[in-house]
């Protein structure tokens, strides 16, 4: 728990391994006479601005010793674990405008939907890798939306049901803005777009929505290198051709020339000039993605 904790914090590996992590590369007897010695800091930047509490929780985990290591019964007491369950079951949310109805979607998610369509598929895919790198706290009031329109609790999202809550919400609801206008043909454009990968089946899933409503995410440089990070494996720092390959693959994506294609969407979008896309390019595009606000 406490080694998850850490990377899920900074996004880096408490005791090394990790080629771009602040202690450089190390040899794995390096990383192993860290971990059996529990030599690990606080010292890189992200940590200025993560909380004591945090700090000393991971302290109590990351201990050598089991018996003066904190129990899952104990660490679920935790000071810091108990503010975030009460902050999770607080009624305000600081990322979406509340909505009058529990069962009305935000109108600033709607638009963000439909935004998102206007997207190239690269682009799209490239929003759901940095998806996986926010922290709950950053897609804060997502879970609520995805929720409505997950009617039937199975953790996904069907046509059936997307297709029947914005139809409602397109019916004479003026004060929901560019939805007003939307046709059921439109819907179903929004759903496939927002559905990037092949998985199969025609559903919606978590990590594809927030994808979907990153413009209503506080998503930060860290999250931005990471998901750079995920897309250069052989760290170059560049994302090249064949990494946007091995992306689109995994995602069911297979005639080369489509591939190209896409890449070329990508390059143009970020101004790219030499064929690969640098992090400053990366950051600057995925940054483009701005807040989406409703019309009312």
């Amino acid at each position: 728990i406490g080694v998850i904790t850490y990377l899920l914090l900074s996004g880096i590996a408490p005791f090394g391994g990790c080629t771009k992590s602040h202690y450089g590369e190390q040899s794995t007897m390096e990383v192993r006479d860290k971990l059996v010695n529990g030599c690990y800091d606080f010292e890189d930047e992200i940590w200025d601005n993560i909380s004591e509490e945090a700090k000393d929780f991971i302290r109590s985990l990351l201990v050598t010793d089991p018996r003066r290591r904190l129990t899952a019964r104990e660490a679920k007491q935790s000071p810091w674990l108990r503010q975030w369950a009460m902050d999770d079951n607080s009624e305000h949310s600081t990322v979406i405008q509340a909505a009058e109805n529990d069962n009305i979607l935000s109108p600033d998610i709607i638009n963000a939907l439909i935004s998102f369509k206007e997207s190239s598929e690269l682009r799209r895919l490239l929003c759901e890798v940095l998806s996986f790198t926010l922290l709950p706290k950053q897609f804060e009031g997502l879970r609520n939306e995805f929720e409505k329109l997950d009617t039937d609790g199975s953790g996904e999202i069907s046509l059936a049901n997307f297709k029947t809550i914005l139809i409602q919400h397109a019916c004479g609801a003026k004060h929901f803005g560019s939805v007003s206008e939307v046709t059921e043909r439109d819907i179903e454009d929004i759903f496939d777009a927002v559905h990037i990968c092949d998985t199969g089946t025609r559903k919606i899933h978590w990590h594809e929505f927030i994808a979907a409503g990153l413009s209503q995410c506080q998503f930060d440089d860290r999250n931005l290198k990471m998901a750079f990070e995920m897309i250069d494996k052989s760290s170059s720092g560049s994302i090249t051709f064949g990494n946007v390959m091995e992306l689109l693959i995994s995602c069911g994506f297979l005639s080369v020339h489509s591939m190209k294609r896409r890449f070329g969407d990508i390059l143009s979008d970020s101004k790219s000039l030499n064929k690969k896309v640098s992090y400053d390019e990366f950051r600057l595009l995925m940054r483009s993605q701005r807040r989406v606000h409703s019309v009312h």
